[in-house]
């Protein structure tokens, strides 16, 4: 609930073209497609919503539930699992693994995100021409965002604190 509270503002519509836009420019035709760290499911549900196969998997029990309420609100047909993005078991290989909107921002060191790439590239080995898609904030978004200074974002009871000297 706070987290799609924050995120509000967030056109997934607009990330959802600007993924299919890279999946074209790189050739890609994917059909079943993995949305890591899917949060509340709303890329994995704008992706669906045109026709993709979607499993999305993310480490929260409570941001699954979420997502399930709006798969049973629209309809679509979304597998989740509630899986650690550092150690996957799908089941299979995917076409293409999505992971968006700071998701590597949550884990708490560079061994970790090692291991997360390590994870996509094992869910990928077995399907030829497979892509992974990363879109996080980068350095330079956060330097224009913050200056010098942390960001505070209030939304109703709830505070969201960007510090920009935490480094791992």
């Amino acid at each position: 609930y706070c987290y799609d509270r924050f995120t509000d503002d967030v056109d997934y519509p607009s990330r959802t073209r600007r993924l299919l836009e890279l999946f074209e420019r790189y050739d890609r035709k994917p059909t079943l497609l993995l949305d890591l760290a899917c949060g509340t499911g709303s890329i994995a549900e704008e992706m669906a919503k045109i026709g993709y196969d979607v499993i999305g998997v993310d480490y929260s029990d409570e941001m699954l539930g979420i997502a399930l309420d709006k798969k049973f609100e629209s309809g679509l047909n979304i597998q989740y699992l509630c899986q650690d993005m550092r150690k996957l078991d799908l089941y299979g290989s995917m076409d293409v693994t999505v992971c968006a909107l700071d998701s590597i921002n949550h884990l708490g060191s560079l061994r970790d995100v090692k291991k997360v790439f390590l994870e996509q590239y094992c869910q990928l080995l077995d399907s030829l021409g497979g892509s992974n898609l990363m879109t996080d904030t980068e350095e330079k978004c956060l330097e224009e965002i913050l200056n010098d200074e942390n960001m505070i974002h209030k939304v109703n009871n709830f505070i969201e604190i960007w510090d920009k000297r935490f480094k791992f």
